[in-house]
């Protein structure tokens, strides 16, 4: 069930009031008008998370008024009497807040995660917002077209439409269409027309205060806490909803399948069946491990048979979700056309092969150890535990949830695996939704050991030292970085190598090595690292990006000698054999193929392709599928043992470790290839600069919105002021609900669901970009509204409120971004391997900080005044 948080969201029982308590380290009390307020304390980073969780979503609308809950989550944001329209985004983000709200079947909820000494700020916006909506007309109408965009969006996308089918399959399978078989977001005829007395009347029924939880938790302290909670939360009065009976749901009697085509390169499917609301919870525990065993990590049953044994899929997996009214167990899978029968019919043979008791001690145990770690892992995030609390306490009515998960997990015998996958898994009776290629099938496309010495190196001195954090210069040639951290037992590992791209012969080398890299070493074959990694509970990942080829690795300090022991392993011994290299190639090209499926991803492979020419930055879907087949094992060899080279390497710990244990394993397992040593800041690229402006229009069938983007080149990451400059503009221009492109274009124009800027900051050269999802309509203004709001930045002073809010909220956002282990690892490697200090961040807030009104005018026209790069994807 608590993977539940991360797909469907549910309503919860009412439970009468109760005094305060702490259960654990929570404090928890039900206000006197009923509302629920719980208080965690977690010092380790000076952050705080506020997250109101209301106990109702789009299961109490009815077909007249469906979409509303989502929709209402929208106008939230427009305002109260003493907050004008604007001043929650404006304000909050000025802080550097990250907020945001999401509607699901069951519930809504709102949240908040900002430094903590804005804590009482954002608290009194937070309840005013809640408590106090003011929903004006002209708000409204202008969030109605943004909504009707938002709906046309999710008509483009082939997972959203596969969802959707499925849940009308399942829920309109009876005498009465249960609420569950309508779209959460709604449909565009009721949100066309949903007046403005109908959204209050939803409101007034459903947000009161017994239908309320309040979730705090960060560096507060909690008495002080709840009582400022009573104070801005009290003054709503208490008010009891009426109990609702939901339509009965019928059991599935047959295999019923819905299939809709659309313009997309591959099969997207769903197999579904009915499974137990959250209230059978002796059941969910089982569930919960059997779906872990069964499809959520590459050492599961179906991940190894159907896609590492018979390659029948790209990509796996399978959930147990519960509602408040019942829940279903879900098999969800990418496949070429063609493979569709036998997915199916495999899926369905691995669930028999369960029900007949062919599960093993060790994979029960392995599925429990790995929840425990994802669990452990996840509450090392405040917002997590935020989450996780709200949503099971929003269910439950206590934290007794939460504090007693994990023990019940534990309880979990094969017995009760077995008994939940016969009571709850027909063979004939399930649910199939699928969404296929327009295209006929006949058209679609087809689709060693390194020896290292054992020396031990002499204790080191850190090189350079900044608080907390130490860089060593190992005797291998490697920088690593340490910053110790005792208030948890995690331990991070980010190891970035420089060159990626830079050093391939063939494009999509990197990213073929890093895949292949963990498909099967010297000591273990495929199925038997997955499986290790799993049993242990450690998480080890390999990627690579345009400058920097990264392995990640999470652990807890109990399994760290293990954890290395196999990153040796990976680093050292990878077999990569024909037959995985010809199934990662096969898996990429599917990949590359799902690019032209979206509009949004064809438009940014389009702008990168145009904005980076002549530059692996530039490398597109198009290139790369023409590349892929051209790679061998011999060619993976070469480039990952020369890429890894300690001379070019980063390594950054965080955690509670042995600094020269630390030393001496990585001086050990990174070994002196005697290559040619990478020095970023040495290297020149001949950057493209459009001399005219570029305007591209490509057209993709059937999309629903139209995606418009307008950038301009800019600089390499080592203009270090233009780049802090530049990061002032986004702030200002496109970043967040009170940026410029959001409030005039969205919010006064309604022309767009998604609307803002990025940055997009290679080492060795950078472009600025602006975006805009609209209707094919409106592409012209749309277009026109991104140029202008440039411009305006070219020919007018900022005010030194925007200019200072923008700062602030730099400087919030960088106190959120580093909130775990792995967070600080990823800078503290990042910034060493670009070739700069260790306390680089403080002089990046510096620069932050000092820019002002002529630095933006000044780089503004230095970039916004050349040509422009436009690419547009809309409907033939």
């Amino acid at each position: 069930m608590k993977n539940t948080i991360k797909l469907f969201l549910l309503l919860a029982l009412f439970v009468l009031a109760a005094p305060a308590f702490c259960a654990e380290d929570f404090l928890f009390e039900k206000l006197k008008n009923g509302q629920t307020v719980i208080v965690k304390k977690v010092s380790a980073n000076p952050t705080v998370t506020i997250d109101t969780w209301i106990k109702t979503g789009s299961i109490n609308e009815t077909d007249k008024i469906s979409g509303v809950a989502h929709f209402l989550e929208h106008l939230f944001f427009k305002g109260t009497k003493n907050n004008p329209t604007g001043t929650f985004d404006r304000v909050l983000e000025s802080k550097g807040a990250v907020t945001n709200a999401g509607t699901s079947k069951d519930f809504t909820h709102y949240y908040v995660t900002l430094p903590s000494k804005d804590f009482d700020l954002a608290l009194s916006l937070h309840s005013d917002m809640l408590l106090n909506p003011l929903i004006p007309r002209k708000e409204l109408e202008k969030e109605r077209l943004v909504v009707l965009e938002e709906i046309s969006k999710g008509k483009d996308s082939p997972q959203n439409v596969m969802w959707e089918n499925l849940f009308e399959l399942m829920y309109s399978n009876g005498k009465e269409k249960h609420p569950y078989a309508r779209p959460v977001i709604g449909e565009d005829k009721v949100i066309s027309s949903i007046t403005r007395e109908e959204i209050l009347d939803f409101y007034n029924t459903f947000y009161t205060p017994q239908n309320m939880t309040t979730v705090i938790v960060g560096d507060v302290e909690p008495k002080e806490v709840l009582s400022k909670a009573k104070e801005y939360f009290e003054a709503k009065n208490s008010a009891i909803s009426s109990q609702i009976v939901y339509p009965k749901i019928s059991p599935i009697n047959s295999i019923l399948r819905k299939t809709q085509k659309m313009d997309v390169n591959q099969a997207y499917g769903v197999i579904a069946f009915h499974a137990p609301k959250f209230i059978d919870d002796k059941d969910g525990y089982a569930l919960d491990v059997l779906s872990v065993i069964l499809g959520q990590s590459k050492s599961s049953k179906l991940n190894q048979v159907l896609k590492e044994e018979k390659r029948l899929v790209y990509g796996i997996s399978s959930s147990y979700s519960a509602f408040l009214d019942d829940g279903i167990f879900s098999f969800s899978f990418t496949c070429e056309q063609k493979n569709l029968a036998d997915v199916e019919k495999e899926i369905l043979n691995q669930i028999s092969k369960i029900k007949k008791g062919q599960v093993t001690l060790a994979e029960l145990n392995k599925a429990k150890n790995m929840i425990k770690t994802d669990t452990y892992y996840s509450r090392e995030s405040i917002s997590n535990i935020a989450s996780e609390i709200g949503y099971l306490t929003t269910l439950w009515g206590s934290t007794w949830y939460y504090d007693n998960y994990l023990q019940n997990i534990e309880k979990v015998k094969l017995q009760d695996v077995i008994k939940v996958a016969k009571k709850y898994f027909d063979n004939d009776n399930y649910a199939v939704s699928l969404v296929l290629p327009n295209k006929s099938e006949e058209n679609l496309k087809e689709i060693s050991q390194v020896a290292y010495a054992s020396k031990i190196p002499q204790a080191l001195e850190p090189v350079e030292q900044n608080g907390d954090i130490k860089k060593y210069l190992l005797s291998n040639g490697a920088t690593l970085i340490v910053k110790q951290n005792d208030t948890n037992s995690i331990i991070a590992f980010d190891i970035q190598a420089k060159g990626s791209k830079l050093l391939e012969k063939i494009p999509s080398t990197a990213t073929i090595a890093a895949q292949t890299a963990k498909q099967g070493t010297k000591k273990y074959s495929n199925a038997e690292l997955a499986k290790f990694l799993d049993e242990k509970g450690i998480k080890l990942s390999l990627s690579s990006g345009q400058d920097a080829f990264s392995i990640s690795l999470q652990t807890t300090k109990d399994e760290l000698n293990s954890a290395l022991d196999v990153l040796d392993e990976v680093v050292n011994n990878p077999n990569f054999s024909t037959s995985e290299t010809e199934k990662i190639k096969k898996l990429n090209i599917a990949a590359l193929k799902r690019v032209e499926d979206n509009a949004l991803s064809i438009a940014l492979d389009e702008f990168k392709h145009s904005a980076f020419k002549n530059s692996y930055y530039g490398q597109n879907a198009k290139m790369l599928l023409n590349s892929v087949e051209q790679i061998t094992p011999d060619e993976i060899k070469e480039y990952y043992f020369k890429i890894l080279d300690p001379q070019n390497l980063v390594i950054a710990v965080v955690g509670n470790v042995d600094e020269q244990e630390i030393i001496n394993k990585m001086t050990q397992i990174f070994q002196p290839k005697n290559g040619e040593k990478i020095t970023f800041g040495e290297l020149k690229m001949n950057t493209f600069v459009p001399q005219k402006n570029i305007d591209t229009v490509l057209t993709k069938p059937e999309t629903q919105s139209a995606w418009v983007l307008v950038g301009y080149k800019t600089c390499p990451i080592y203009n270090e002021k233009d780049r802090a400059t530049l990061g002032v503009i986004n702030a200002i221009l496109g970043e967040g609900m009170s940026s410029r492109l959001f409030t005039t274009l969205r919010d006064e124009q309604g022309l767009a669901y998604s609307v803002g800027s990025s940055i997009m900051q290679n080492v060795l050269d950078g472009a600025f970009v602006a975006y805009i999802a609209t209707n094919n309509q409106s592409i012209d203004k749309a277009k026109q509204g991104l140029i202008s709001e440039i411009e305006r930045l070219r020919r007018e002073f900022v005010c030194t409120q925007e200019l200072q809010e923008a700062k602030d909220k730099i400087l919030g956002n960088l106190v959120v971004s580093i909130e775990t282990n792995m967070d600080n690892a990823s800078q503290n490697a990042w910034y060493a391997l670009t070739e700069r200090p260790i306390n680089q961040l403080e002089e990046y807030k510096k620069l932050i900080n000092s820019v002002d009104k002529s630095d933006i005018l000044e780089v503004a026209n230095k970039y916004f005044s050349k040509s422009y790069i436009s690419v547009v994807v809309k409907a033939p």
